[in-house]
């Protein structure tokens, strides 16, 4: 490593580096202040062991690079006695827009010195300390302060952290105050009246929230219900995957795409839907118009769908862009179903991995889309369905028909993309006579 780092030191229009995984300790992360002189803006040193003393050392460096944007820590068993030298640095550095310690043991106290440092920074945009053991009143008093003082602060990463209902209501109403646009707080351990405390207190009233990751939280169906009511009108992404929620969410799904007009994207895998769990959530987006809504991303793997849930996204298939349904046991009958309805399709993926489609649903898929094709073909003005990319990884499909159609794809419909199953490995010959096993 002090070899590399004397040859990089020697270009100065240097500018990223990652040396991740590589065993780093101590000694070697004081050599980074080599790199001084060059102009470094990004340092990933993730996954070294390098503690509290390599963490200062690394911040020694790091304000010698006065080019420095982004500085990745994480899982680096960083402790509280690291937490001083890292507010040092986002206090004085002149650049530093990134900092990450995800997966390290700062803990309560650490959070709390850190975020002082934090909050004087005038250029700090990202800040991830998720899985850091914090669960202190002082802890999230600190947060919430950071977020209101520290104006160009635009994420924050609290996932794994275990915060009680009043820290919860803290960080809520500090959202609201605060120019912050993402916020992760996935698997903290908030149930519905944790979630409520949280939207109740302030960050259902922010406009400026775009970015909610809310994921492995068992909130349930009644937390859904506060969320689908109290969620920022700004709102474009929310995580819901493993939360809990079963087909009793019908209607606050329903309630949730059609009271926020700027939600893009929504993530619900692995929650026990159903067939019928996004029914009136597609009911009301085929019966709506365009302006009233932007979803055009939804996954949903592992959700137990089936051919029926499958075939009941339909009348939505020509305003979605992405639909994710890996894992939800869909078969053969259930694609063929799909692509013999005759409506609209306009997606740019369609991610059926890992389901049960095999011979039939493949000779379905592209008998209809060389039949839109052709029509392309014949009229260039008509409007026709497509979808760019079809995931079929992880299906019963025989090697020698994905390579078949895929040859057929190239010439009858160069379009279309279909991701295949990896080809199983040929089986070992057996050895010959005279040969060794």
């Amino acid at each position: 490593f002090e070899h590399l780092v004397d040859g990089i030191a020697r270009y100065r229009l240097f500018r990223v580096l990652r040396a991740d995984t590589v065993g780093l300790g101590p000694p070697g992360c004081r050599m980074l202040e080599r790199l001084g002189g060059t102009a470094l803006e990004f340092l990933c040193l993730a996954n070294n062991a390098i503690g509290a003393r390599g963490a200062e050392a690394v911040v020694d460096a790091a304000l010698k690079c006065r080019h420095l944007q982004t500085l990745e820590l994480e899982n680096c068993d960083i402790d509280p006695e690291a937490a001083t030298p890292l507010a040092r640095l986002l206090r004085d550095h002149p650049q530093l827009k990134k900092l990450a310690v995800n997966r390290n043991r700062l803990g309560s106290e650490g959070v709390v010195e850190l975020c002082g440092g934090a909050s004087s920074s005038r250029t700090l945009t990202s800040l991830g300390l998720a899985y850091n053991g914090v669960s202190s009143a002082a802890a999230c008093e600190a947060l919430g302060q950071l977020m209101r003082s520290c104006s160009t602060l635009a994420e924050v990463r609290l996932s794994g952290n275990s915060i009680d209902r009043e820290g919860a209501k803290q960080l809520g109403a500090a959202i609201q105050e605060s120019r912050v646009l993402t916020v992760d707080i996935e698997d903290m351990g908030f149930d519905h009246s944790t979630i409520d405390e949280f939207l109740d207190h302030g960050s259902a009233e922010t406009q400026e929230l775009e970015v909610m990751r809310l994921s492995s939280n068992p909130i349930g169906d009644i937390g859904l219900a506060a969320i689908s009511e109290c969620l920022s009108i700004g709102l474009v992404q929310l995580s819901l995957a493993s939360c809990g929620l079963t087909a009793k969410s019908r209607d606050p799904l329903r309630n949730l795409v059609s009271l926020s007009p700027n939600l893009k994207s929504l993530d619900l895998s692995s929650n026990d839907l159903g067939p019928t769990g996004c029914s009136e959530m597609i009911v009301w987006i085929a019966q709506s118009e365009p302006d009233n809504f932007s979803l055009e991303s939804l996954e949903l793997a592992n959700c137990s769908l089936g051919d029926e849930g499958f075939t009941a996204f339909v009348p939505v298939l020509g305003v979605l862009t992405y639909l994710g349904l890996r894992g939800n046991r869909i078969t053969s009958a259930g694609l063929e179903a799909v692509m013999n309805s005759q409506q609209m399709i306009q997606l740019r993926c369609l991610d059926l991995s890992r389901n049960s489609i095999g011979e039939q649903g493949v000779h379905a898929l592209t008998e209809r889309f060389q039949q839109e094709h052709k029509r392309c073909l014949w009229n260039a003005k008509q409007l026709t369905s497509s979808i760019d990319q079809v995931i079929l990884t992880e299906n019963p499909i025989p090697s020698g028909l994905a390579a078949s159609t895929q040859a057929y794809l190239k010439i009858h419909n160069p379009l279309l993309n279909v991701v295949w199953p990896e080809a199983a490995p040929p089986a070992p010959r057996p050895p010959g006579p005279g040969e060794e096993n």
